[in-house]
């Protein structure tokens, strides 16, 4: 082999592969349809021990848990914490907003807004309009 056969077979060795040569394979599949029902309705039940389970019920949660809105349903956050995917940064939480904007918050002031929530459910559609909406509510809490 010449020297500038083995340099050139050595570049084409070396050559990144192109987009159309790789298989790209996309995961479509949300992770929180893996959910098996079983845990889902037990996490339920956990939390809402008087709430009668249904396929209504169950796929709104399943919903509800993908739409990643601020809730103070303990239970969708229990349901939330079993997709490590949604673990964007260590210790945080992330929630998508009606005007299609991501807030991401720590667990310390995650649970002080659903403790806020809980006490005074009239705030969820507030926060949930914008992220000017929800950064007033957290200013206020951190007051």
């Amino acid at each position: 082999m010449k020297y500038r056969d083995f340099r050139a077979s050595l570049s084409e060795s070396l050559r990144a592969p192109q987009p159309d040569e790789i298989g790209v394979v996309e995961v479509r599949e949300d992770l929180y349809d893996l959910i098996p029902e079983a845990t889902l309705i037990s996490v339920v039940r956990k939390h809402h021990p008087d709430t009668k389970i249904t396929n209504t019920l169950i796929e709104s949660y399943r919903k509800t848990v993908k739409g990643r809105s601020p809730t103070a349903d303990k239970a969708v956050a229990e349901l939330r914490k079993m997709n490590p995917a949604d673990a964007v940064f260590e210790a945080h939480v992330e929630y998508r907003l009606d005007d299609g904007q991501v807030v991401i918050i720590s667990e310390e002031m995650d649970s002080r807004l659903n403790k806020l929530l809980s006490e005074h459910p009239i705030v969820l559609p507030f926060i949930n309009e914008s992220a000017d909406n929800f950064v007033y509510v957290i200013s206020k809490l951190e007051e």
